[in-house]
């Protein structure tokens, strides 16, 4: 009877698909965010002023800005709300990808300059949405992209805070949430049961962002999914794996809502490395699965060649948080050039070995801190020296934030505290050298927030 359920739901979701075509005009995606909010009251959260987004690249305000048409209309004056503009198009996007076609291609890569997503990997991920959308429906995989991001508005954590649910990481918070309040999300409470057991199959097991840029080791990002056995059908994570690439699709949303920005040929390359990784679990360790993305990694740049695997390994995580996708032995260069003039390159080595025994939890952010202070001295400096200020300043200083929380937790901060360095991201981004003119820190031990002190 389940799979009966699903199969016709997947049917309703692919009959729909074949008789609505997408209105991918201005006014079109317009309407589609107003069906959005109408569709699942949750879309409306994030609306509120004090949602947590995420500072990751320009502020950007686009003149078609969804938010701000819907917020001038109901609030008088409009408001630019990052977070809503990104989940509303990584749920265009879930639509875009099903649809399929020239169309479609055309308005997904209409902004996107350098190394543009190719047309045979636009049809190869439409053609695993049409799957995934023929299993699941289209409904579940969108509920599952809505539901994602609530962990940073404040009506979900004043929902959650009743049952002792503070993760300040928005991903384990929802699935905490999932865990021990999913009736807090009134679309959650409205799916059947057989729907909400793949919510709660997939919820948790994977941080698909912390893999695909490295941000933790292998211990702390991969035992677990290895463990629940998931993986032992290789498909059986592709309903999480197109969560994930309309969500990525998305992230640029709050600068243009014109396609995708960020989805090119390189970063779906190795997103497709990383999904690789995922499904080696079926036969590997995650150390063994890790080191072959970390492989990847190394050879796209043009550092395979090091025989220090340790240096390696930890120059190829920084070239995935730094986002070096292109193929480019250039970026390699000067990476290598960069880190050769570091100096303390041991306690970086032991701080960020990602193949460590380390259960420590991931920190937040950390690439955001690299990339955005790269990208903002970018217009006063060349390549190399903004690398040399990321990997010269801003890493060095992040290791210590890392090493301060590792020596007083248990008393000055809980153990299982995130770190959070969403904050410092932003201020790098508008001030790209702060941390050299005001380096100390504090650590927020509930939220796991990490700022400057005034």
């Amino acid at each position: 009877m389940f799979k009966i359920k699903i199969f016709l739901l997947g049917l309703i979701g692919c009959f729909w698909a074949a008789h609505s075509a997408l209105d991918l005009s201005d006014a079109g995606t317009q309407r589609f965010a107003r069906n959005l909010v109408a569709k699942y009251v949750e879309v409306s959260w994030l609306l509120d002023p004090r949602v947590n987004a995420t500072l990751q690249g320009e502020k950007g305000v686009p003149g078609n800005s969804w938010s701000v048409q819907i917020t001038s209309e109901t609030e008088g004056t409009g408001r630019h709300c990052i977070e809503f503009e990104r989940t509303v198009c990584s749920a265009l996007c879930l639509h875009v990808f099903n649809q399929g076609g020239d169309a479609a291609y055309k308005w997904f890569v209409q902004k996107q300059k350098a190394h543009p997503l190719t047309r045979e990997n636009f049809d190869k991920i439409s053609k695993l949405v049409q799957a995934v959308v023929s299993k699941y429906g289209l409904d579940l995989i969108e509920t599952n992209l809505i539901l994602g991001d609530l962990g940073k508005t404040p009506k979900a954590r004043e929902l959650a805070a009743p049952y002792g649910v503070t993760e300040g990481d928005h991903d384990i918070f929802l699935a905490k949430c999932l865990d021990v309040c999913p009736d807090i999300f009134p679309t959650y409470v409205k799916l059947p049961p057989e729907q909400k057991a793949i919510i709660q199959k997939y919820a948790g097991l994977i941080h698909f962002g912390h893999l695909w840029h490295v941000e933790g080791t292998a211990t702390k990002m991969l035992t677990h999914l290895k463990k629940t056995g998931v993986m032992q059908d290789s498909s059986d994570f592709d309903f999480e794996y197109v969560t994930h690439i309309c969500d990525i699709a998305a992230v640029l949303a709050h600068v243009s809502q014109a396609g995708s920005l960020i989805l090119t040929d390189d970063a779906f390359e190795t997103m497709e490395e990383a999904m690789e990784t995922v499904r080696a679990l079926v036969s590997m360790t995650p150390n063994e699965a890790l080191q072959s993305y970390l492989d990847s990694r190394a050879k796209r740049i043009g550092i395979g060649h090091i025989q220090d695997i340790p240096t390696r390994n930890v120059l190829a995580r920084l070239a995935a948080m730094m986002r070096l996708r292109v193929r480019n032995d250039t970026l390699g260069k000067e990476l290598l050039t960069a880190w050769e003039t570091m100096s303390n390159k041991e306690k970086v080595l032991q701080a960020l070995d990602p193949l460590s025994a380390d259960t420590t939890p991931t920190p937040t952010y950390a690439p955001a801190v690299l990339e955005n202070m790269r990208k903002a001295l970018s217009s006063e400096m060349t390549s190399q020296e903004t690398m040399n200020a990321a990997i010269g300043t801003a890493l060095p200083w992040m290791v210590g934030v890392i090493e301060t929380y590792k020596k007083e937790k248990g008393t000055t901060y809980p153990d299982g505290l995130t770190l959070n360095f969403n904050p410092i991201g932003g201020i790098v981004r508008d001030t790209p050298h702060a941390l050299d003119r005001n380096p100390a820190f504090e650590i927020n031990p509930k939220s796991g927030e990490v700022t400057l002190k005034a």
